[in-house]
């Protein structure tokens, strides 16, 4: 549903940082950084930037820790 939502308003960070989420819960942690680094780009609020930030390290903290598997 996350990606879903992506997909239906694509400029909505806080959609984005969901689906981060999300793609982290799935395993799928490359996709997970990837979405979060977009959205990070993306923010323009001090807000969104503060999870944007939150939400990309512990997808790439995520990464590191599968990739020791």
């Amino acid at each position: 549903m996350a990606l879903a939502a992506v997909s239906l308003e694509p400029g909505n960070v806080h959609y984005r940082l969901n689906a981060a989420e999300a793609l982290a819960r799935m395993g799928r942690a490359d996709d997970a950084v990837k979405m979060a680094d977009l959205a990070a780009s993306m923010a323009t609020t001090p807000e969104e930037q503060d999870a944007a930030r939150a939400v990309l390290s512990e997808a790439e903290q995520f990464r590191t820790a599968s990739k020791a598997d």
